[in-house]
């Protein structure tokens, strides 16, 4: 079964990144809460003004449009350190997207569910390995994939694997408020080098 929770969809919370992204590099010309106008540079060389709406829907109903346009901006562009402050700081209180997976041995069969499992302590292994393991309290482990973006496993139940897949603006707070070096260096360190061991022991880790 597969939810997907949000209160800002990642494509809202882009649209703010690159409204902070201007006002640091000089390139912010104004805004109102809402609506705001930049200056973008493409891939000739040329510099665009561009006008990003947070309050109105666009083509497939999400909220945000960014729209090129030709008239002039109301102010030349400079870099707007308290714009910075501001948006930052109401990205820091909203809720990303987490899309959410159960997998049961009941619902999918032994030989598929064993499959899966073991694809996702192959990943979490890995992960380990490679060092983007955050958190791991015994049974849920929190990790980066190649993306970049956080994955939660929680392998605590016999049977049934649940994950929930963190959105970008999900992965942005829970690394900004969440992480801990030292409960990263030791939960990459179990999955590094002592996981697949256990795993295997256990006779739930398949072919990896």
């Amino acid at each position: 079964m597969f939810t997907n929770n949000y209160t800002m969809t990642d494509w809202l919370a882009g649209l703010f990144e690159q409204v902070i992204s201007a006002a640091k590099e000089g390139r912010y010309c104004h805004g109102n809460g809402a609506q705001w106008c930049i200056v973008e540079k493409t891939y000739n060389g040329q510099y665009k003004n561009v006008v990003i709406d947070t309050s109105a829907r666009n083509f497939d109903g999400n909220i945000g449009t960014k729209v090129y346009v030709d008239t002039p901006n109301p102010v030349a562009p400079y870099q707007a350190d308290t714009t910075v402050n501001n948006l930052e700081q109401y990205l820091d209180r909203q809720t990303g997207s987490v899309g959410n997976m159960t997998y049961t041995e009941k619902e999918f069969g032994i030989g598929t569910f064993n499959r899966i499992l073991s694809d996702l302590l192959s990943e979490a292994i890995n992960a380990g390995k490679e060092g983007r393991c955050l958190h791991f309290n015994g049974g849920q482990l929190y990790f980066k994939r190649d993306s970049g973006r956080i994955r939660v496993v929680d392998f605590s139940i016999r049977g049934v694997a649940q994950v929930s897949d963190f959105g970008s603006l999900a992965t942005r707070n829970y690394m900004k408020f969440s992480a801990d070096p030292s409960a990263s260096r030791a939960a990459s360190q179990y999955w590094a080098e002592e996981a697949a061991s256990w795993y295997r022991k256990q006779g739930i880790l398949v072919n990896a």
